[in-house]
């Protein structure tokens, strides 16, 4: 990518809704822009995450800020833009709208936007995969869209999972109505998307249950010639050593060879987890050419996952070189705790 000079930085942040409900938005604007330089927003608008949309989530442990509102919030989560119904005329996910009291009415983008300009600070919506039901991130307990558990991924065992499947052709138009709504209604400058879905091999690395093996998976896999039983069986003896491992089980050669061991014994996982891999990026890619679609001129960022550059496996299978085919630019996450507690 070219050098920017000094007057073209792009010193951005990422920033919840509520902090412009909370403090005003010329307050926060000017702050942000006289006291540390910066030109571009990165707004969470659409989430379930109070990472993303609420309040500090680690305030027992940090404290709080010295702006805002030092209180925890009952958060809703949901669209804190106003959702076009056009849009979204061929996916079932119609009514996400967040119903947070305190952001009640409030559009971030249609709010912040003319400010911003005025000021000449560039405007990204900030959207994140997943949306809900992802630990440490500040999850609300209930997600309000009508028929969502029949989204939701199938695991090794046939049993319902937390996360919805990017493979359900429902869930995943409804991504691209959510990206297209925005590029089109508003008038910001770009998106940011950061993709941190867990591979098959990563979930069971983290202690959850494989998957997915629901019906729209089992359909795309049987298209492109793999036989999904066989995976999954193999799964079961791979999720197994998981298993034993996270209880502290003793193998004669250690953890690591016996993992070598059971993975050379079922390489049919390994089948299935490029399988995976290459559906979760297409997703990424199909995002970029649709922003691209809408208005050349939009920028598409990557806001690149931690666990990408810490984690041998993922950083293996997410080369940068790669990215920058369906990226303008990128953010390595690089928060002060990645590293470890």
């Amino acid at each position: 990518m070219p050098a920017q000079s000094a007057a073209q930085k792009f010193v951005g942040i990422q920033i919840s809704p509520i902090s412009f409900v909370d403090e005003g938005i010329d307050t926060v604007l000017d702050t942000l822009q006289q006291r540390v330089g910066v030109n571009v927003l990165m707004i969470g608008t659409v989430s379930w995450l109070g990472l993303k949309a609420g309040r500090s989530i680690s305030h027992k442990l940090d404290g709080w800020p010295d702006h805002g509102i030092p209180e925890p919030i009952e958060m809703k989560g949901g669209a804190y833009f106003t959702p076009h119904p056009e849009y979204y005329a061929h996916t079932a996910i119609k009514d996400f709208r967040a119903k947070d009291e305190i952001t009640a009415g409030f559009d971030v983008l249609e709010a912040v936007i003319p400010a911003a300009k005025a000021r000449g600070m560039r405007v990204m919506p900030e959207l994140m995969e997943p949306l809900f039901k992802y630990a440490g991130h500040g999850s609300v307990n209930n997600v309000d869209i009508a028929n969502m558990p029949q989204y939701l991924e199938i695991d090794l065992y046939g049993r319902t999972a937390a996360e919805p499947c990017t493979n359900n052709p429902d869930y995943r138009r409804w991504w691209q109505s959510l990206i297209e709504d925005q590029c089109r209604s508003y008038a910001i400058d770009g998106i940011m998307w950061c993709n941190e879905r867990r591979s098959p091999l990563d979930q069971m690395i983290a202690g959850q249950a494989p998957g997915c093996f629901c019906e729209h998976c089992r359909r795309e896999a049987m298209a492109r010639g793999l036989e999904v039983e066989p995976v999954r069986k193999a799964f079961l003896a791979v999720w197994e050593y998981f298993q034993q491992a996270r209880a502290g089980d003793a193998f004669v050669d250690g953890a690591l060879i016996e993992f070598l061991r059971v993975l050379f014994a079922n390489p049919e996982i390994l089948i299935w987890e490029r399988f995976w891999l290459e559906r979760n990026k297409d997703l990424d890619r199909e995002l970029y050419g649709q922003v691209k679609w809408c208005n050349p001129d939009l920028e598409f960022g990557l806001n690149v996952w931690n666990r990408n550059h810490f984690n041998p496996f993922r950083k293996a299978q997410w080369p940068w070189a790669e990215q920058t085919r369906y990226a303008d630019w990128v953010k390595p996450i690089t928060y002060q705790h990645q590293s470890g507690q």
